[in-house]
C-alpha cells in the first residue's frame, strides 16, 4: 500500500513571505521509499551548486524551509538500525553539494573522508541526505521550483535583495551537513540508482562531538530513542532538560554496533 510524504507548507507560498517559510507538497511514496529521494536531472551545473559548506561561515538566509515525512518504515530499535544498514561508517565531511530532487526538495550529496568502517565495504562512494543549504539564485532557477512557483510569485518581492543569500531546508530535523563535521553514518543502498542514502532518513545520522555521539532529530517518544536510552549505561548517556535527544559515549556506541549479530 502506498504511503504519502507530507512536506509542510506549499512551495507556492515561498515567494509570499520572508524568512521562516516552510515547504509543502504531497507525493506518493512506494514501500521502499525510493520516490522521495530519487534524483532529478540538475538544471544548474554542479560547479555552480557547490557552495562553501564550512559550518563556521555565517550565512544570510533568504528562506528557511522545514519539511516532515510520513515514513513507511523506521527502525524500532538499535539492533534493527544496525542490521538494516548496508554500510556503517565514521566520516568527516569533505564537501557538500546541494541539489533539487524530483519532488522539489533540497537534498545533499556528501563527499566523505572515511575514518572507520564498522560494517560493509567502502569503495569511494558519495553519500546522500535529505535537506541542505543552497544559494537562492540556484534554487530559484531550478525548473521544478520555477514550475511550482508559476503564478504564485509575490509581485513585490525584491529578488535582487535575495541574490547571494541562501535557502535552507531541514527535513524531519535532520542535521544539515557542513564541511568538517563528523558523523557515524548508517547507509543504505537504493535499488533505483545504487546510491547510498542515510538509512531511514534522519535516523541514520549520528553527529560526533568529541567523545560522544547524538542524534537531535530523534523524538523521545519513538521506540529507537527509547531503546538507545535504555541500552547504554547511565554514565554513557548525557541528557539535558532542554532536548529530547541523548548524547552517548562514542566508544560504547561503536562497541554496541560491533556486538550486534
Amino acid at each position: 500500500m502506498k504511503k504519502k510524504v507530507i512536506l509542510a507548507i506549499a512551495v507556492a507560498s515561498l515567494m509570499m513571505s520572508a524568512c521562516s517559510t516552510s515547504q509543502s507538497a504531497t507525493v506518493d511514496k512506494t514501500e521502499d521509499n525510493n520516490k522521495q529521494t530519487s534524483l532529478t536531472q540538475k538544471t544548474v551545473n554542479e560547479e555552480t551548486l557547490a557552495v562553501d559548506t564550512d559550518s563556521s561561515i555565517q550565512r544570510e538566509f533568504a528562506y528557511e524551509l522545514t519539511s516532515m515525512g510520513d515514513y513507511n518504515k523506521l527502525a524500532m530499535d538499535f539492533n534493527e538500525l544496525v542490521n538494516d544498514a548496508d554500510m556503517i561508517l565514521k566520516i568527516k565531511v569533505e564537501s557538500v553539494t546541494p541539489y533539487i530532487n524530483e519532488n522539489g526538495m533540497i537534498q545533499s550529496e556528501i563527499v566523505p573522508v572515511v575514518e572507520e568502517v564498522y560494517k560493509g565495504k567502502y569503495n569511494g562512494e558519495k553519500l546522500y541526505v535529505n535537506g541542505g543549504e543552497m544559494l537562492y539564485d540556484d534554487f530559484i532557477q531550478n525548473d521544478i521550483i520555477r514550475e511550482q512557483l508559476f503564478g504564485h510569485e509575490d509581485p513585490d518581492a525584491d529578488k535582487e535583495s535575495l541574490s547571494g543569500k541562501y535557502v535552507k531546508q531541514t527535513v524531519d530535523n535532520q542535521y544539515i551537513f557542513h564541511k568538517g563535521d563528523e558523523y557515524v553514518f548508517f547507509a543504505q543502498q537504493r535499488e533505483d540508482d545504487n546510491k547510498f542514502y542515510s538509512l531511514y532518513a534522519y535516523q541514520g545520522t549520528f553527529k560526533v562531538d568529541g567523545d560522544y555521539v547524538d542524534n537531535e532529530a530523534l523524538n523521545a517518544s519513538e521506540p529507537l530513542a527509547s531503546d538507545i536510552d535504555t541500552r547504554f549505561t547511565t554514565d554513557s548517556v548525557i541528557r539535558t532538560m532542554s532536548t529530547a535527544c541523548a548524547e552517548v559515549s562514542l566508544e560504547e556506541f561503536v562497541n554496541a554496533i560491533n556486538s550486534v549479530e
